[in-house]
């Protein structure tokens, strides 16, 4: 029998992805939907891989069953961990409120001109915002279609960003405040042992 390599694994590299895209990100807008895309795909890790193995005794013994978990398995585990249950509400807010919990807290300009350095201009630019969180643009203002949209600009400025209500504890550790990048990239590391562990019971 061929080594089974379970299909969470590609949901892995979809977390992987998009962690590489919030390390990108242009803008606030940018990082806000690379984070959701990064919270939405580590969510689906789990639910592929208990889904896959929903039916394999050695699995649901080590992972454990969804209705009052035992101590000692990972469903135990996930449910009492400060940083997954983080992951799993941000997961749930994403999906019921829309993309929140990112705060930008200072932006330095070092140079910007509006009339050459806002590249790619879309249909119906009638102003342009400056925020804490970046260069916008307001469209079509006043009717239907009015939107305020980040400007692809060549400005020179940084921004400072923060992630509210972060967990400071991770499988009994103090881990303190960590930023979002760092945070994200240590709950990946989390779900690929998940991963890694499940592929050894299942091909043992």
């Amino acid at each position: 029998m061929d080594y089974l390599i379970p299909r969470a694994k590609k949901n892995l590299h979809q977390c992987e992805y998009h962690i590489s895209l919030m390390e990108k990100s242009q803008n606030l807008e940018e990082l806000e939907i690379n984070f959701a895309a990064f919270v939405v795909s580590a969510r689906s890790v789990t639910f592929v891989l208990q889904e896959e193995f929903s039916k394999n005794k050695k699995f649901i013994n080590w992972y454990g069953k969804k209705e009052d978990p035992k101590k000692g398995t990972k469903r135990f585990e996930m449910k009492n961990d400060n940083l997954c249950k983080f992951f799993v509400e941000t997961r749930n807010n994403v999906e019921k409120k829309g993309i929140t919990g990112i705060q930008a807290t200072a932006m330095k300009i070092q140079s910007f001109d509006s009339t050459q350095d806002i590249k790619n201009k879309p249909d119906g630019i009638d102003g342009t915002i400056i925020r804490a969180d970046g260069i916008f643009l307001t469209v079509y203002s006043g009717t239907p279609k009015a939107d305020i949209i980040s400007a692809v600009t060549t400005a020179t400025f940084s921004s400072e960003f923060i992630l509210k209500n972060t967990p400071t504890m991770h499988l009994s550790k103090n881990i303190g405040r960590l930023n979002f990048f760092d945070l994200s990239k240590l709950y990946y590391e989390y779900l690929k042992g998940l991963v890694e562990e499940a592929t050894e019971i299942v091909n043992s």
